[in-house]
């Protein structure tokens, strides 16, 4: 496993993948090559030497594209076992919602949230006597929200833990001993705790490394494979900028 070195291409000799190249010059040759990487960087510039893959970019780029997510992070003191391992929290719009981030670029006053709490069934994954969730809200991609999430992040990570407190943990702030969040172009989680690199941004991601990391915070854990990790020539829904419909 190589890190901290980002892959620059992938060779290619006719349909076939030879081998790949990273910034600092390093050359692999290979058989096969995984990538989940974002599918537009993948084809237009990891593969920009196949003119296959160039035709595959350029329709690509006409299509629509799915949305990005910003993602919180936040390990508790104290257990809850009335919170499910999986929850939906739907907000007071849902087609307004899905226009303002698919059609309009907006970011919304109000959101719906997806909230995984895993040390409802595997208390391993946090000390004994707390827990560990984190909170998913979709969000415009950077084509439609080109917004500085340097600013931005930390203000929606705010209301994000302010609606979990007011419908499921009132006194959430003072039970937090760590939190940290993913917004679309930020290669750093938010926290001065935990050091990693990760993207969430559906549009194309600047570049693919060979990565996968278990992200840890004292004694709270959370696996996450990083949206530049493994490489793997794309063309699986799994990639973060797959185009796609939104739901109806």
């Amino acid at each position: 496993m190589r890190l901290g070195d980002a892959v620059s291409a992938i060779h290619t000799l006719g349909d076939r993948v030879t081998g790949l190249r990273t910034e600092s010059g390093f050359e692999l040759v290979v058989d096969a090559v995984a990538s989940n990487a974002d599918i537009v960087h993948s084809y237009r510039d990891l593969l920009k030497d196949s003119r296959s893959a160039q035709r595959t970019a350029s329709s690509l780029e006409q299509k629509r594209f799915s949305p990005s997510l910003f993602l919180v992070h936040f390990g508790l003191r104290g257990s809850f076992p009335e919170i499910p391992h999986h929850s939906i929290l739907f907000g007071p719009r849902y087609q307004g919602l899905l226009e303002d981030i698919y059609d309009h670029g907006v970011l919304s006053e109000d959101f719906s949230l997806y909230l995984h709490h895993p040390s409802a069934t595997d208390p391993g994954m946090a000390p004994e006597g707390h827990s560990t969730f984190y909170a998913l809200a979709p969000v415009p991609h950077l084509g439609k929200f080109p917004a500085d999430w340097s600013e931005v992040g930390p203000v929606l990570e705010e209301r994000i833990l302010a609606e979990i407190a007011r419908r499921l943990i009132p006194d959430l702030k003072d039970r937090i001993v760590t939190k940290f969040s993913y917004a679309p172009p930020i290669s750093r989680p938010t926290s001065r705790r935990i050091s990693a690199r990760h993207s969430a941004s559906s549009r194309s991601s600047p570049r693919a490394r060979i990565s996968a990391r278990t992200i840890a915070t004292p004694r709270f854990r959370t696996s996450i494979s990083s949206a530049r990790a493994r490489i793997r020539v794309p063309g699986s829904p799994a990639s973060s900028g797959v185009p796609r419909r939104p739901p109806r």
